[in-house]
């Protein structure tokens, strides 16, 4: 009873204020000046008239992104170089190749065979077949040159007109055996008379040259013509040679059609001959 006496008493005090204070005036509004900052600033304090908004005519609307709008571009990033990866094959020094013992055993053989059917036999091939074993050093044998050179001759006066063709180039180049002009003149007579070709060339080159006498043009020029009308290719390009620089009568014509005989013969430096004719502006 004594809580309730309480609360109405309160109710009643509250009542009292307010109708005390219900005849004061409202405060006069205060009017926001032209140089009164934004709303939202600093500046406004505590004021309760401060303006606390922005006309909307003012205020730049902010772009709103929409689902169809396209993305922004973007700009592209510059590629990598590519990666170029260099290896240099490590440089070999040229070398002889070791000595094989079974195949130089086997080469052994072979030209103690040759040297029987050569000497025993008088084999004109199997001389020419020992001559290259005991002279080239690829062959695996033993290299022996005074009896290459030996075997080389027996073949060729056994009648390999090849054989004769091969001896007589390397003495007249000096490479294997020592450099013989007039043993490879007489060595390629003998073979040119047994229609090699190679022989030919050499015994018409000799010939001009006077290693066995005086030079010779007129016979010189008729080895390298008979020979060529059998189809040799090289006294072919031999006598167009001559016939080009004027050794020889006939001009460039007659040069012409020898070297092309030549070169359809199969010999390369004649068709090769040939093209610098060409490119120096005269008839192929």
């Amino acid at each position: 009873m004594r809580q309730f006496s309480i609360l109405l008493g309160v109710v009643a005090l509250l009542a009292g204020c307010r109708a005390k204070h219900a005849d004061w005036p409202e405060p006069p509004a205060v009017q926001p000046s032209e140089d009164a900052p934004p709303s939202g600033s600093r500046a406004c304090g505590r004021t309760a008239t401060c303006a606390r908004s922005v006309p909307a005519s003012t205020q730049a609307p902010a772009p709103v992104a929409t689902a169809t709008d396209p993305p922004p571009p973007v700009a592209p990033r510059p590629s990598p170089p590519p990666l170029v990866w260099r290896v240099e094959a490590p440089r070999i020094e040229p070398r002889d190749p070791l000595p094989d013992p079974e195949a130089e055993a086997v080469a052994e053989a072979v030209a103690s065979r040759a040297t029987s059917d050569c000497y025993d036999r008088n084999v004109a091939q199997q001389c020419g077949l020992l001559g290259f074993l005991l002279s080239d050093k690829k062959s695996g044998a033993r290299q022996r040159l005074d009896a290459a050179a030996d075997a080389y001759d027996r073949a060729c006066r056994l009648g390999s007109a090849k054989d004769c063709g091969v001896f007589a180039s390397m003495l007249k180049r000096g490479d294997t055996f020592p450099r013989s002009l007039s043993r490879a003149a007489t060595v390629a007579e003998r073979g040119c008379a047994l229609g090699d070709d190679m022989s030919c060339a050499i015994s018409g080159e000799m010939t001009l040259a006077g290693v066995l006498g005086p030079p010779d043009k007129v016979k010189a020029e008729r080895i390298l013509a008979a020979r060529c009308q059998s189809n040799g290719g090289l006294c072919c390009f031999r006598l167009g040679q001559y016939t080009l620089d004027g050794t020889f009568r006939g001009g460039t014509e007659k040069a012409r059609a020898l070297l092309l005989k030549s070169c359809r013969l199969g010999l390369d430096a004649a068709c090769h001959k040939l093209d610098e004719m060409r490119s120096a502006g005269g008839s192929p």
